[in-house]
């Protein structure tokens, strides 16, 4: 019987970590690790600059111009980009079989826009929890509690 290799995707928007397994959920194995250090700044700490000031000329009154675009959700759409990438990369190789997502809804969303036909084609289970902390074989047995996913064979 030929035993699916399954990947978990384990994130959030600065960190994540791609797990294999291929027998029982206590046994996952790590693939990959990602860490984004600018999705973890303050965006404060980021602009260090006070921003331009704007003269309204209908008004003596001045006040700040905000930026256009908040340079940390940039670093996290960049991350999210590069692990997707990556996954999507990997299963066009077909480096795995099945892809299971665990994290936030916010951030699950955001994988699945990069997803591409492959990827998608794999796509097994969405758990929107984030689950980043925990250790494999916790992350296994939350994975079990919360779903009827099963990720190997028994």
């Amino acid at each position: 019987m030929n035993v699916p290799t399954t990947w978990i995707l384990v994130a959030d928007s600065a960190r994540a970590r791609i797990l294999s397994t291929t027998s029982t959920p206590k046994t996952l194995s790590p693939v990959s690790d990602f860490s984004c250090d600018a999705a973890r700044e303050k965006t404060s700490d980021r602009n260090s600059d006070r921003p331009g000031r704007v003269h309204e000329s209908s008004d003596v009154r001045h006040h700040a111009m905000e930026p256009p675009t908040d340079p940390k959700l940039v670093e996290i759409e960049k991350f999210i980009k590069e692990v997707a990438d990556r996954l999507n990369k990997d299963a066009a190789s077909a480096k795995f079989d099945r892809l299971v997502v665990v994290a936030s809804p916010k951030v699950l969303g955001a994988y699945r826009a990069e997803f591409g036909k492959n990827t998608q084609q794999r796509l097994y289970a969405e758990i929107p929890k984030t689950m980043t902390q925990l250790e494999p074989r916790e992350l296994a047995e939350k994975i079990k509690e919360s779903t009827d996913v099963w990720l190997g064979a028994i």
